[in-house]
C-alpha cells in the first residue's frame, strides 16, 4: 500500500500531461518587478483588509497601508509600504502561486466558484461575491500573467493600490 501511495505522489509531482506532453511550469522565482509594479497593488486593494489577509496569523498575508504593517508606528500606517513589507508580500504571494497557473490558490481562491474558483470565505464577508467574478477580471488577469512568467523592467513604476 505504501508503495502505491508513493507511485501516485510521484506521478502527481511530475506535472499534468495531455496527449503525452507535459504542461509547462512557471519558474521557481517569478518576476519581482512585475509583482511590485502590477500584482502587489491588486493584492493590497482586493485582499489586504484587516478582516481578510491583513492578519499576521493568516497563511496568506498582505501588508497594506492603513492595515497590517510590519514595525511601522501607528501614526505612519498610511505611508507607502517599506521594502521589507514589499518583500514579505512577494514571498507570501509566491507561496500561493502554485506549480502551474491552473493550480495556483492565488488565482483559484478569489475566483467565483461559478467561474471555476474554490470556496473563499471572503465572498460572504462583504455581501458582494468573490474578489474576481471571472477570469476576465483585470486583477485576475494581472496575477495570472505573473504566474505564467510575465516580466517587467526593473525600473517600472508601481501601480497605485487605490482602496
Amino acid at each position: 500500500m505504501r508503495s502505491v501511495v508513493l507511485v501516485v505522489a510521484l506521478a502527481l509531482a511530475g506535472g499534468c500531461t495531455q496527449d503525452g506532453l507535459e504542461e509547462p511550469s512557471p519558474p521557481d522565482e517569478l518576476d519581482h518587478p512585475f509583482f511590485r509594479c502590477r500584482v502587489e497593488s491588486v493584492l493590497v486593494r482586493d485582499c489586504g483588509f484587516l478582516r481578510c489577509h491583513g492578519s499576521a496569523q493568516r497563511p496568506f498575508r498582505v501588508y497594506a497601508p492603513n492595515a497590517l504593517r510590519n514595525d511601522v508606528p501607528r501614526d505612519r500606517r498610511a505611508q507607502p509600504l517599506t521594502a521589507d513589507e514589499q518583500d514579505a508580500n512577494y514571498a507570501s504571494a509566491l507561496g500561493f502561486a502554485g506549480t502551474d497557473g491552473k493550480a495556483a490558490l492565488l488565482l483559484l481562491k478569489p475566483l467565483d466558484e461559478k467561474a471555476g474558483g474554490y470556496y473563499h470565505r471572503a465572498a460572504t464577508f462583504y455581501d458582494r461575491g468573490n474578489v474576481f467574478a471571472s477570469s476576465d477580471d483585470e486583477g485576475y488577469a494581472t496575477i495570472a500573467a505573473w504566474i505564467a512568467g510575465a516580466t517587467e523592467a526593473a525600473d517600472c513604476v508601481p501601480a497605485e493600490a487605490g482602496r
